[in-house]
């Protein structure tokens, strides 16, 4: 597991959606604080699995 640089909490990661322009990012997330940090450097297009 990662801990958070600001507050030595717990972070997992997340997948962060913006419909409106059609990409995803995965992200850490900290369980204690709430900071996010990018683990991606760009976005990705949506893309359907099949």
């Amino acid at each position: 597991m990662k801990t958070c640089d600001k507050c030595q909490g717990t972070m997992l990661y997340e997948r962060a959606v913006d419909l409106n322009a059609g990409l995803v990012i995965t992200v850490l997330a900290c369980l204690n604080c709430g900071r996010r940090r990018p683990v991606e450097q760009q976005p990705r297009p949506i893309t359907a699995r099949c």
